[in-house]
């Protein structure tokens, strides 16, 4: 029988992009998955979960992801408006 050491668990602090502050990053003390990686579980509310791309370790990264996110968002906002401008021109009312 081979014995499998159990990987061990740490705590920090992320910066999470999403949920608690929208548009925001807020930093946020976490225990990490040492199952997964890529998910981090909130110690201040009970079952919540993060999972990447939306917490970061450092606020800088935190904040690219939410440029990147909100231009993305404004380049569908300007199709959207686009669209919506075409079909007022075809009843004459832009």
């Amino acid at each position: 029988m081979t014995n499998k050491s159990v990987p061990e668990e740490r705590t920090g602090e992320v910066w999470v992009t999403k949920s608690l502050s929208p548009g925001e990053p807020s930093k946020r003390p976490v225990r990490f998955s040492p199952d997964h990686p890529s998910m981090v579980t909130d110690l201040e509310y009970v079952l919540t979960h993060y999972h990447k791309p939306d917490w970061y370790e450092s606020e800088d990264e935190a904040w690219e992801r939410i440029e990147k996110m909100a231009n993305a968002r404004l380049k569908a906002l300007a199709k959207e408006r686009e669209k919506l401008e075409k079909i007022l021109q075809r009843r004459g009312k832009a």
